[in-house]
């Protein structure tokens, strides 16, 4: 799909959660020529300007694509999904794997439960509804969308209209009985990185089962990255002891 860059700058401004005056800042122009330019259009951004922005928002601009080194984190605070369904016809013409994220711990009964609403490091991610992974397997773009509770209570449109317009495809997953769509389960520490925005390529890669997650993978240089590794993996501490000591499968 062809769309302008105007157009595009605007819509990824507002899935990325970003604003014109904090873009303009970073690359050193005035915030009302930024502004006025998505506004407007005209002369006010020079194309090596709007490269710089798309730039800033993840956007390969020599191959006219996402960039395929992050993972999208991307937001919409409104109903109306249609910056979305616009960004991913742009980005590719290739129906995009889609899939729901829950942690493995957690009930729907749980969901806004005070027990879990405590477990989690920042509050404002209590409105926060269950993460959707896009990946597109031809191109390797990551995305995870979130919507917040509120964004979603009036007159939303549903997440389907990217399957009835063939831009996605619900990722073929074993049911879930908790959940109506499509949702795989993953680790609560995954899944919190997933809310916080913090989801690593190696974490994400690992979650829709990816080769590259076994090619990216690399060595940990601190026993923090270590750690993490292991959390990642869905080890508990009891079983990485027992690996350590040898007192698995086989050991004394």
């Amino acid at each position: 799909m062809i769309i302008d860059r105007r157009t595009l700058i605007s819509d990824l401004i507002k899935l990325e959660g970003k604003s014109a005056s904090a873009l303009a800042g970073e690359i050193g122009i005035h915030r009302g020529n930024v502004t006025r330019w998505l506004k407007s259009g005209g002369s006010a951004i020079s194309s090596e300007t709007q490269n710089k922005i798309l730039s800033l928002l993840n956007v390969d601009a020599d191959e006219q694509s996402l960039d395929k080194k992050v993972v999208h984190i991307w937001n919409l605070k409104g109903g109306d999904l249609s910056p979305l369904v616009r960004t991913l016809a742009w980005a590719s013409s290739n129906p995009y794997e889609m899939v729901y994220m829950a942690p493995n711990t957690l009930r729907v009964k749980d969901w806004l439960s005070p027990e879990w609403r405590s477990s989690l490091e920042n509050p404002i991610q209590i409105g926060v509804a269950l993460p959707l992974a896009l990946f597109d397997p031809q191109k390797k773009i990551r995305i995870l969308f979130r919507r917040t509770l509120g964004a979603i209570a009036v007159n939303p449109q549903e997440i389907d209209i990217l399957v009835d317009s063939g831009l996605s495809r619900w990722k073929t997953v074993p049911k879930d009985i908790f959940f109506a769509k499509t949702t795989i389960r993953i680790d609560p520490n995954i899944f919190d990185n997933c809310l916080s925005g913090k989801i690593s390529i190696e974490e994400y890669d690992q979650i829709l089962g990816l080769e590259s997650a076994i090619s990216t993978e690399k060595t940990p240089g601190t026993w923090e990255e270590l750690l993490k590794q292991i959390q990642a993996k869905g080890i508990s501490l009891k079983e990485a002891s027992e690996k350590i000591l040898g007192r698995g499968e086989g050991g004394n």
